[in-house]
């Protein structure tokens, strides 16, 4: 996995709102840290990593001359604007073991609409336990060669041994017919003639 590193600046939490220009309040807890630790990060850098690597990032975040090893554990986000408000950072061992939620990525939708099938989405994340340093970034989940009815479940997940699914009994997608439009045929053009009720043009 690439290297992934975010430097986090001290914050004074006891200052009021957070109303610093260009960077998002935060914190860092976990494995090493005796008590939440209130930072703040570099708002551009923060935005590419969400961008690259998903809101529950495996990340090393660089704090003054310590890099600790953790994930993005919540992020709160603004209702209408999207803004970030605010970031927990879980530090963590790597031969922890964690709970994670991590995005499922359905591939080869377009195969299936070559065969008028279509993937319905029932849920798009995954809940799992084990140890963050054989935890993907992410779930493939191959759906090229499905079937209608097929239902999507744990089975067709690809994850290490050591890696446990939370809620294994739940269907996460499912295999339908692809509903196609039918487009109305055109009207005729009405006449500027007028016909009689014989069908006859009227003459004056």
């Amino acid at each position: 996995m690439q290297e992934v590193i975010l430097n986090a600046e001290e914050r004074n939490a006891k200052s009021g709102k957070f109303k610093e220009a260009g960077y998002v309040p935060g914190i860092l807890y976990g494995d090493g840290i005796e008590e939440p630790t209130s930072v703040k990060f570099n708002a551009s850098n923060l935005r590419k990593i969400l961008s690259k690597y998903g809101s529950h990032a495996k990340l090393w975040i660089q704090y003054n001359d310590n890099k600790k090893f953790g994930f993005i554990k919540d992020i709160q986000k603004h209702p209408v604007s999207h803004q970030i408000l605010h970031m927990d950072v879980q530090i963590v061992s790597k031969d922890h073991s964690i709970k994670m939620q991590l995005p499922i990525i359905f591939d080869g939708e377009n195969n299936l609409k070559q065969k008028q099938l279509h993937l319905q989405v029932q849920k798009s994340v995954i809940d799992l336990v084990g140890k963050i340093a054989q935890m993907p970034d992410a779930i493939h989940v191959d759906v090229s060669d499905k079937e209608h009815g097929y239902m999507i479940t744990s089975d067709d997940m690809d994850l290490n041994e050591d890696i446990k699914i939370v809620n294994p009994d739940e269907i996460y997608g499912s295999i339908g017919h692809l509903k196609v439009s039918v487009e109305e045929p055109e009207g005729e053009d009405e006449s500027d003639e007028v016909a009689d009720e014989n069908g006859q043009e009227e003459t004056e």
